[in-house]
């Protein structure tokens, strides 16, 4: 018997309802597992993050700008940017 899955997805882009079909579709193919998305607001994103990571509750998938990802680099254990 296969497990409940649910996977916390943040984004602070606009595509949420495309983001949404896809995990609709997903679902069809794998209906034990469910995507919840949610969509921060670019200005509250930061703190909400950060708390998040403080508090162990991170979400297990997230969109943000890729200039943004140096910022929390070193909060990121698994995580390294290495220079070029």
């Amino acid at each position: 018997l296969v497990q409940p899955v649910k996977i916390e997805y943040w984004t602070v882009f606009n595509n949420v309802e495309e983001l949404r079909k896809l995990a609709a579709k997903y679902k069809q193919v794998r209906p034990y597992v469910t995507v919840d998305i949610r969509q921060i607001r670019v200005e509250e994103f930061d703190k909400l993050f950060v708390n998040s990571l403080a508090d162990d509750i991170q979400p297990d998938v997230i969109s943000m700008h890729s200039r943004w990802i140096k910022k929390y680099q070193n909060r990121f254990w698994w995580f390294q940017v290495k220079p070029q």
